[in-house]
Parts: structure tokens; C-alpha cells; sequence
């Protein structure tokens, strides 16, 4: 009963005692039994008892009287039954210390069982624990990367709008560069016709040197101009090709246009 209240003490728990009908006695009831046949035990089995003999004549034999005789006969049954009860009691309090032994022992084992298992458990909070601390000191740190990173994206978006807004301009520029190249190479086209043609009575007649060096040094710095551009593909069309390009054409078709509406106009005023 003892151990039962102390591990039940150890895990917080409270013993209720009820009045049951029992089958059996308890051990308290057992040491009042004990106690109370033990003493009646004494009274009787050590009490002195005086009674008074006679003997016969010629003969071993003791006289009693018929009260001493009954006092002799209830004693002797008595001690018979106070004997009897106490090996029975003797037995059942044997019995029953025996099985609160085994029961003492399952119980210690069992408390033995769940102070391991509490162990184990405080092992395993103690690991996870750990494992959540490490947990959230790499979330931390991923969270201060994090927002880093977003302090980063940041700048760089901003630095992307600047570069897109850039690269426009860039892009506009190099189309313009792109667009001055080809009409370089369409006006050098066109004034090597002077030089050259000898179809459509562009080429010059009786050119001086001075006019054709003059020439000559439009087209090569033309080359070298289309050079810096990248654009040798161009140097190649100006020193293989001569001719009109279609704008130049197209602006020879207006000026002869405007010059024949011109003509008519002073015919209609001469006359």
C-alpha cells in the first residue's frame, strides 16, 4: 500500500479508498485479528490455571472434579481453535505478503518502465528541440537572405527600367545609324555615277583631277565612316555597285516633275 501511494504520489495521481464488500480481509484487519487473537492468546495459553487434585488410593490415577475438569476440557479446546486460527491467519497474512510483494515488484518494474519511457521522451523533446532551434535559426537566416534579396530585386528592377529605357534609346540610335549608313552608301552610289556611268549619260565629261579626287575622297571617307559602323557589307556595295537607290530615284522623279511643271508654267506666260 505503501509503494502504491508513493508512485502514485510520483505521478500526480490520487488514491480513493472505498467501502466495498470485500472477499477477503485486508491487511489491516489482518494485524487487528492478529492483534486481538494474540491477545486472547496470551490470556488463555499463558494464563496459569489452578485447579485441585486428589489421588485414589493404591492407585496412580489423580481425582478432578467435575469443574476443574470442564475448565481443563474448554482450555484445551480453546487453544486447540486459538491454534488452528492462527496458523490460518499465519498462512493468509503469509499469502497475502507474498502477493503484495509480486504486485510491489510489477510496480517498480512498471515505474521502472515509465521512468525510461520519460527518459526516452525527454531524449527525443531534447532532440527535437534542438532540431527546431537549428530549424529556426536557418529560417532566420533565410528570412534575413530573403528580404536581402528583395532589397536587391529591387534595385535591380529600377536599374532594368533604367537599362530598357536605355536600350530604347540605344536602339533608336543605332536604327538611325543604321538608316545615315545606308543612305550614305546610296548617296556615294550615286556620285560615283558621275565617274562611272556609261549608259545613262550621268559619267562626267572632261572631269579635272581636283573634281575627281574630290570624288574619291567622298567614297573613301564613306568606307572608312561605314567602318566604324560595322557595316562592311555596305563598304563592299560601295566599291562594287553604282547607281540610284530607290529614294535617290524617287527624288530625281519629283525635281524632274516640278521642273516640267515649271516649263509649262513660262510656256503658258510667253504666249
Amino acid at each position: 500500500r505503501a509503494v502504491i501511494k508513493e508512485i502514485a504520489k510520483d505521478y500526480n495521481l490520487e488514491l480513493i479508498n472505498k467501502n466495498t464488500d470485500r472477499k477477503h480481509l485486508t491487511v489491516d484487519e489482518y494485524k487487528i485479528y492478529a492483534e486481538e487473537i494474540q491477545k486472547q492468546y496470551d490470556n488463555f495459553i499463558n494464563k496459569e490455571i489452578v485447579i485441585t487434585t486428589g489421588k485414589l488410593p493404591f492407585s496412580n490415577k489423580v481425582v478432578l472434579s467435575r469443574k476443574d475438569f470442564e475448565k481443563l476440557t474448554n482450555n484445551a479446546k480453546y487453544n486447540t481453535l486459538t491454534d488452528q486460527t492462527m496458523i490460518s491467519y499465519t498462512e493468509k497474512l503469509e499469502k497475502k505478503e507474498i502477493e503484495l510483494n509480486n504486485l510491489s515488484d510489477k510496480l517498480k518494474n512498471r515505474d521502472n518502465y515509465y521512468k525510461f519511457k520519460e527518459d526516452a521522451l525527454k531524449n527525443f523533446i531534447s532532440e527535437k528541440e534542438e532540431k527546431i532551434e537549428g530549424l529556426e535559426s536557418k529560417y532566420s537566416n533565410l528570412y534575413n537572405k530573403h528580404s536581402n534579396l528583395n532589397k536587391t530585386n529591387k534595385t535591380l528592377e529600377r536599374e532594368n527600367k533604367i537599362l530598357k529605357s536605355e536600350t530604347t534609346k540605344i536602339e533608336f540610335l543605332e536604327q538611325q545609324v543604321d538608316n545615315l549608313a545606308h543612305n550614305l552608301t546610296s548617296v556615294v552610289q550615286a556620285i560615283n555615277i558621275l565617274l562611272y556611268d556609261e549608259s545613262d549619260n550621268y559619267k562626267l565629261e572632261n572631269i579635272s583631277k581636283k573634281q575627281k579626287n574630290l570624288i574619291k575622297g567622298i567614297e573613301n571617307y564613306s568606307k572608312v565612316w561605314l567602318l566604324e559602323a560595322d557595316r562592311d557589307d555596305l563598304v563592299k556595295n560601295v566599291e562594287a555597285e553604282v547607281g540610284f537607290s530607290k529614294g535617290i530615284q524617287d527624288s530625281i522623279d519629283e525635281i524632274n516633275r516640278l521642273n516640267r511643271i515649271d516649263n509649262k508654267s513660262l510656256r503658258r506666260g510667253g504666249r
